[in-house]
């Protein structure tokens, strides 16, 4: 009866989030296979592809490859306490779909003092975005009852490397009194993206509860993205709430649903699974 009660206190702190997926403005989908393998009792390295969809399942979001290496540098004889570090390399593909921006260039006036309202139509074409991503974290775990309790505090550096894209400027007028449109001239030409940096700082909280005689254990979590050069400023909020399950000794799955809230841009809500197998 009380670890029932328990499970549903998790449930019930979650319920906030499944009600913010009424404003959801896009779906996507995510598969995570991977590998891991104890070196010493204390270090583990582990590796991991990982493909996503966007614009509700339509459409590739990125895919990307995954190497980990972690430490337990501390745990007590209880071992209801312990400190890990973590350090990882991430080598992201990122597809941008295309783009079309217009300009309001203000009202013109010709020869003939007909009034135009000028705009500049800016077509981007898609294109993939490459980056190389390295993260060092620390993580700390607590155990009492059934409930685990961790924390992770993660620096991660992303570097973005140039790429030309095929763009489009087309300028053209409209005239309100005539209700036509009149196309002035377009201009075909190649834009270089430059290298680009990224420094953020992750903080994350996850409870998990293990229920008695049950190989699926439910988790919840919480995890804010800071930009370090932007004077951590708040660029993104991320929730999860599934489970953990472990079969056959050595195949471990886990399925969430994941809301990501872009700051000021979107929300994002994903289905994810992960297949680990241990070696």
């Amino acid at each position: 009866m009380k670890s029932r009660s328990c499970f549903i206190l998790i449930i019930a702190a979650f319920m906030p989030l499944v009600a913010c997926a009424e404003i959801n403005q896009d779906w996507g989908g995510r598969m995570i296979v991977g590998a891991k393998a104890g070196l010493t009792k204390k270090l583990d390295v582990s590796a991991a592809v990982s493909y996503s969809l966007q614009d509700k399942f339509s459409a590739t979001d990125k895919y990307k490859f995954i190497a980990d290496i972690s430490y337990r540098i501390f745990r007590n004889k209880a071992k209801t306490f312990s400190l890990k570090t973590l350090l990882g390399y991430e080598y992201v593909k990122e597809y941008m779909p295309e783009k079309q921006k217009i300009k309001d260039k203000g009202t013109i006036t010709d020869f003939e003092d007909n009034e135009y309202q000028e705009y500049n139509l800016i077509d981007t074409d898609a294109w993939w975005n490459s980056s190389h991503r390295v993260k060092f974290a620390l993580s700390g775990k607590v155990v009492f009852s059934r409930f685990t309790v961790s924390v992770r505090e993660m620096y991660r550096y992303s570097h973005s490397m140039p790429v030309d894209v095929n763009q489009s400027k087309s300028k053209f007028r409209y005239s309100e009194i005539t209700n036509k449109v009149e196309l002035d001239s377009v201009l075909y030409e190649v834009e270089r993206k430059g290298n680009s940096n990224e420094h953020l700082l992750r903080s994350r909280l996850q409870i998990e509860y293990n229920i008695p005689h049950c190989k699926a254990d439910p988790f919840i979590m919480a995890e804010i993205f800071n930009n370090v050069a932007s004077g951590f400023r708040l660029e993104r909020m991320r929730y999860r709430a599934g489970f953990d399950m472990t079969f056959a000794k050595r195949h471990g799955v886990s399925v969430y649903y994941q809301l990501q809230n872009y700051i000021g841009n979107k929300l994002l809500h994903t289905p994810v699974i992960e297949y680990t197998y241990e070696l």
